[in-house]
């Protein structure tokens, strides 16, 4: 399935220039937000929000290096009996991290 997915060379690189791009972009703007809202709610006793915000940071900080590694995967499919079950456990991160509940 993940074979299905590799794209030609040029396109792979334009894709990765701009998951590298929006990574930078998009980390130093959002973590810092939810930190923020995270220590106002603490201080207003709000502890709920604040430890929504708090774990909201973290799995930013989760999804976006592991949605990178995902999409950049199949650019270097060589060993496809070894790499299926490596995608398989990178999928698992975004997985958990989106839909835990604790």
């Amino acid at each position: 399935a993940l074979a299905a997915l590799r794209l030609p060379a040029d396109e792979a690189h334009r894709q990765r220039a701009l998951l590298v791009s929006s990574t930078s972009v998009f980390l130093p703007a959002v973590f810092p937000l939810f930190c923020k809202l995270a220590i106002h709610d603490t201080r207003r006793g709000k502890t709920d929000l604040a430890a929504f915000y708090s774990a909201a940071a973290l799995v930013v900080v989760t999804l976006v290096p592991s949605a990178r590694e995902i999409l950049s995967h199949p650019h270097n499919w060589y060993a496809p009996a070894m790499q299926k079950l490596v995608a398989r456990i990178l999928f698992m991160v975004p997985r958990c991290a989106a839909f835990h509940r604790g």
